[in-house]
């Protein structure tokens, strides 16, 4: 078994893009359970930075009634070894340009959660200056 699942990760990975879906439900799932499984949660904003790490904008209302909008994030390992071995990593020039020009849905997924993630940043600035 072992050897066949490393046969299948190594040369018939799941791509991001159809991993994506599921990774969102599973780190939603994750911040919910983190806030007490409150009825009202409410998803504002989420994505997925370097294929592994979920930030999320989210509502709910806390004990005293008070609606409460929060950031967080979780780590989600789905990835086994062989996805971060490769043979080759080398880009053509031609694919770097491609990247550098129109980006993917990593690199987009990245880019939104580093907004996130710098909204929460500035929150907590602001908190601490007060």
């Amino acid at each position: 078994m072992t050897l066949h699942m490393s046969y299948l990760n190594h040369f018939h990975p799941v791509s991001f893009e159809k991993a994506l879906p599921l990774l969102k439900r599973i780190g939603e799932w994750r911040i919910w359970a983190g806030t007490g499984f409150r009825q009202d949660f409410k998803v504002i904003e989420d994505a997925v930075a370097l294929e592994e790490w979920y930030w999320c904008k989210y509502q709910y209302t806390n004990r005293k009634g008070i609606l409460v909008t929060e950031i967080n994030s979780t780590h989600l390992r789905w990835k086994p070894w062989e996805y971060y071995y490769e043979l080759e990593d080398k880009m053509s020039e031609e694919e770097v340009r491609d990247y550098i020009e129109n980006g993917s849905l990593n690199s987009r997924e990245t880019d939104n959660a580093w907004k996130l993630r710098d909204e929460l940043r500035r929150i907590e600035q602001e908190r601490t200056e007060v």
